[in-house]
C-alpha cells in the first residue's frame, strides 16, 4: 500500500513541474536531457495508455516509462494484460458501480441484477411473466396477464359442437382454440358428428355358428345380425345346420324320410343333395291330392282341382292380397280389388317388393346394392391426404351413397359455398373468407319464380336443410318443397300434417317465415291457436299476396332469434294422391348490415294422422 501512496505523490509533483510534460493522453516531448536533476520525476504515457512516470538519472530522463499500479477503474493501468487484478476491488461481494449481471431469483427464475453506487450488488430483479407455465415475475401467479392469449398451446379440453353434442378443441401455436371437433357417430338416433344426418355408417361385425354377417344401426337401434341362423338339416346338398356335416340325419347318419304311404309304404335317402327314388310301389299320378307314383311330389301333373279358389298375393308394404281360381287344372293370375303386386324397391320408405323390409333396414352395405339401384356409388370429395394422414381441407370426404330416411343421401361431402360458421366449407384451406352472396348454395332464390325446390320429404320423415344465409341486406329466400304421402293400404279418410320450422337466425336479425299452399287448400293455426281456411296460390299471384301483407295476416311471427313455426293439416282419401306443395319465403325484419351472415335452419317434418 506505500507503494501506491509513493506513486500517487510522484504523480502529483511531476504535474506540478509540469513545464516539460505534456497533458494525459498526448505524445510525451523530452526535455533538454541537461536539464534535470538526477532523482527529478515527470508524468509519461505507458505503452497501455496509463499515465506512468520517468526519472532523472545523471542528468537525463531514461527511455522507459514505469506504468502506475492496478487500481479499481475497470482499466489495465500496469500494462501487464490484466484489469482490475489482484483484488483492487475490495471483497468478492463488491463490484464496479453500474455492472449487471445475470442472477437467480427467489421464484428460481433468470434475472438481472445491477451494482450500485457503492460498489455492492443490489437485489436480483425478476424478469417479466411470459407463456411457459411458471412464475416468472416472482408474484405468487402463473402465466398471469393473457401472457399466453386464449390457452396454451397443445392443450385440450372438451368442447359444445353445433349440434349439441360432447367434442374435442386444441390450443393451436398462437395459443387460440381451434373449432370444436364432433365425436364420431353411434347409435344412438342422434346427429353425434353433426353432419345433419343420424346414425349413418355405423356397423358392427357379428357371427353366428354359420358365419359373419353385420349388424347395421336403424332409428338408434342395432338390428339383428345378418348372418344366416342354424335350421334343420335339408335334402338339398348345404350344411344347414352349421355342424360341418351336409344332409346328414340324426346320428350323423345319412338323411333319410319316409314315402309312398298311398303305395304301402317306403323309404327313400338323400344322396347328392336330392331324394332318391321312394321304395313304395308306385302307381300313375292322378289329380287327387296323393302321391299316386311314389316320387315325393303329389298331383305334380296338376295344380288345382276346378272349381278351387285360394288367396294369393302378398299382405305387406304396398302389396294387397287377392284370389286366383282354378282354370283347366292351373291356376289363374292373382287379381281382384285389394290385389297389389310386389313393385322393384326404392328409396323413398316403403316396402315396394313386399318382403317386410323397408329400403335397406337390417341389410348388408352390399345387400342394399343389390336391392335398391343408385345405391353405393362413390360420391363426396376426398380431402388431400384422404388415407393414413390428417385432413388438411375439412370438412371434405370421400363417401358413398345410401338409402336413409327414405332418401339417397351420399355419407361424403362435397366443398360447399362459404359460410360464416368457423368452418373451411369450400375446402380451399380458408376460413368465413368472403365470397360476395355470404355463401347461400341456394341462391339464386329472391322470387317464388325462382325459388329453391329442395325436393320431398316423404309422410313420416324429417328433412333439414343447412347452409343458406339472408346477405346482403334486402336479401329474399324462396323454396318450394312437397309433402309426399307414403304409398300404403288405408280405409277411409286419411289425414295429414306438415310442421315448417325455421331456426338458427342470428343474433341482432329478425327472420320470418311465411308459407302458403301451391296446389290445394290447407287449414293452418297461426300463434294464438286459431285454425284457418288458406287456399292455393301460384306464384303469379304469391307477390301480390306478399305485397298486400298476407304474409303478416298468417300471425305466426316471433320477434328476434326465437324459432318461427308453421303448422297446418289437410284430409284424404285412399287410392288417392294427397301430396301437397307449399311455398316458403324467408325474409329479415331487421336491417342490419354485416360483412359475415351466420346461416339459418330450415326444417320440415311430414307427418301422417
Amino acid at each position: 500500500m506505500t507503494s501506491r501512496y509513493l506513486m500517487s505523490s510522484l504523480l502529483t509533483l511531476a504535474m506540478v513541474l509540469g513545464s516539460g510534460c505534456a497533458n494525459e493522453g498526448d505524445k510525451l516531448t523530452q526535455p533538454n536531457p541537461s536539464a534535470c536533476e538526477t532523482g527529478e520525476s515527470r508524468v509519461c504515457q505507458t505503452t497501455c495508455a496509463s499515465q506512468g512516470v520517468q526519472v532523472c538519472i545523471g542528468g537525463q530522463f531514461g527511455d522507459t516509462c514505469t506504468p502506475p499500479v492496478e487500481v479499481c477503474n475497470q482499466k489495465d493501468d500496469n500494462c501487464d494484460g490484466q484489469v482490475d487484478e489482484g483484488n483492487v476491488c475490495g471483497p468478492a461481494n463488491q463490484c464496479t458501480p453500474g455492472a449487471t449481471q445475470t442472477c437467480v431469483t427467489s421464484c428460481q427464475s433468470t434475472g438481472n441484477q445491477v451494482c450500485g453506487v457503492n460498489g455492492q450488488w443490489e437485489a436480483c430483479n425478476p424478469p417479466p411473466e411470459v407463456c411457459n407455465q411458471q412464475d416468472d415475475n416472482c408474484d405468487g401467479q402463473t402465466d398471469e396477464g393473457k401472457v399466453c392469449g386464449e390457452c396454451t398451446t397443445g392443450a385440450s379440453e372438451e368442447c359444445i359442437t353445433n349440434c349439441n353434442t360432447v367434442g374435442s378443441r386444441t390450443c393451436d401455436q398462437d395459443a387460440k382454440w381451434s373449432a370444436c371437433n364432433p365425436p364420431s357417430e353411434v347409435c344412438n338416433a342422434l346427429d353425434d358428428d353433426c353432419n345433419g344426418q343420424t346414425d349413418e355408417n355405423v356397423v358392427e361385425v357379428c357371427n353366428t355358428q354359420c358365419g359373419e354377417g353385420v349388424k347395421v344401426c336403424s332409428k338408434g337401434q342395432m338390428l339383428e345380425c345378418s348372418a344366416p341362423l342354424p335350421v334343420v338339416e335339408e335334402c338339398d346338398g348345404q350344411d344347414n345346420d352349421c355342424d360341418g356335416a351336409t344332409d346328414e340325419g340324426p346320428d350323423n347318419q345319412q338323411l333319410s324320410q319316409e314315402c309312398g304311404e298311398e303305395c304301402g309304404g317306403g323309404t327313400q335317402v338323400c344322396a347328392d343333395g336330392a331324394w332318391t327314388t321312394c321304395t313304395a310301389v308306385a302307381t300313375d299320378e292322378v289329380c287327387d291330392g296323393i302321391d299316386n307314383d311314389c316320387d315325393g311330389a303329389t298331383d305334380e301333373a296338376c295344380e288345382c282341382l276346378i272349381g278351387e279358389e285360394q288367396e294369393c298375393g302378398l299382405d305387406a308394404g304396398i302389396c294387397g292380397k287377392g284370389t286366383q281360381a282354378c282354370q283347366d287344372g292351373e291356376w289363374s293370375e292373382c287379381a281382384g280389388p285389394t290385389y297389389q303386386a310386389p313393385q322393384p324397391e326404392v328409396c323413398d320408405g316403403v316396402d315396394n317388393d313386399c318382403d317386410g323390409v323397408i329400403d335397406c333396414e337390417g341389410l348388408t352395405i352390399e345387400g342394399c346394392k343389390a336391392a335398391i339401384e343408385g345405391v353405393g356409388g362413390t360420391c363426396g370429395t376426398a380431402n388431400k391426404n384422404e388415407f393414413g394422414s390428417p385432413s388438411i381441407h375439412p370438412p371434405c370426404k370421400l363417401g358413398f351413397e345410401f338409402c336413409q330416411g327414405g332418401q339417397i343421401v351420399c355419407s361424403g361431402v362435397d366443398p360447399l359455398p362459404e359460410i360464416c360458421d368457423d368452418i373451411d366449407n369450400d375446402c380451399d384451406g380458408q376460413t368465413d373468407e368472403a365470397d360476395g352472396d355470404g355463401g347461400d348454395q341456394f341462391e339464386p332464390n329472391n322470387t317464388c319464380a325462382n325459388g329453391n325446390n329442395v325436393g320431398g320429404v316423404t309422410e313420416g320423415y324429417t328433412a333439414t336443410w343447412q347452409g343458406a344465409t339472408m346477405y346482403p341486406v334486402d336479401d329474399i329466400d324462396w323454396y318450394q318443397i312437397t309433402f309426399l304421402e307414403a304409398a300404403g293400404i288405408s280405409f277411409g279418410d286419411e289425414n295429414f300434417k306438415i310442421k315448417v320450422t325455421l331456426d338458427g337466425i342470428p343474433e341482432n336479425h329478425d327472420y320470418d317465415l311465411c308459407v302458403w299452399p301451391a296446389n290445394k287448400e290447407v287449414t293452418y293455426t297461426n300463434k294464438v291457436g286459431a285454425a284457418i281456411e288458406q287456399p292455393a296460390v301460384d306464384c303469379a299471384d304469391i307477390q301480390q299476396f306478399a305485397d298486400e301483407g298476407h304474409c303478416s295476416t298468417l300471425n305466426i311471427f316471433k320477434n328476434g332469434t326465437e324459432p318461427e313455426v308453421y303448422e297446418a293439416t289437410w284430409s284424404g282419401k285412399w287410392l288417392q294422391n294427397d301430396d301437397r306443395t307449399f311455398h316458403i319465403m324467408i325474409i329479415d325484419f331487421a336491417d342490419v348490415v354485416e360483412e359475415c351472415t351466420q346461416p339459418y335452419e330450415l326444417t320440415v317434418q311430414a307427418i301422417g294422422l
